[in-house]
């Protein structure tokens, strides 16, 4: 091929991108594809027709009756976590119940107490206790953790 032929074929390609909207052989930034690198540059405009999803709102059930929760369980789990709230209820009877997260939570005071939760074959008992505020016993926990990892 002619030298001459090659070089108006580059030029016309550069042309073409530049009507297009696209970046020229003068302003390629660092990012452009022929640096190896994939994707626009950082600041550049997004994507038209690419949307952001909405923030979600607030919990359908939030603070919803725990009632509708246990009525929703199978049968295996339904038994235990019945018998998990009459453990409860007879045992703090003044507890606040209500849905948070998906979940019922059982609050004294206005504090955690406990909340349950169901799960495909299990269902959790979930304790809430103080926080742990010494460093000598946060470094045991810590501690113990790790040697439960390996």
């Amino acid at each position: 091929m002619p030298r001459d032929m090659a070089s108006s074929g580059d030029e016309a390609r550069c042309r073409s991108r530049e009507e297009e909207g696209g970046p020229g052989e003068e302003s390629r930034g660092p990012h452009s594809q022929e640096n190896g690198k994939k994707g626009r540059e950082k600041g550049g405009p997004a994507k038209p027709g690419k949307k952001f999803a909405a923030r979600p709102g607030p919990r359908a059930d939030l603070g919803a009756p725990v009632h509708g929760f246990f009525l929703k369980q199978p049968p295996a789990l339904r038994n235990i976590l019945d018998q998990l709230r009459q453990l409860v209820e007879q045992e703090v009877p003044r507890a606040e119940s209500a849905i948070k997260w998906g979940n019922p939570f059982y609050s004294l005071d206005g504090t955690m107490m406990c909340a349950l939760s169901a799960h495909k074959s299990h269902v959790n008992l979930i304790l809430a206790g103080p926080p742990v505020r010494s460093r000598r016993i946060r470094a045991r926990l810590h501690r113990r953790v790790a040697r439960t990892a390996r």
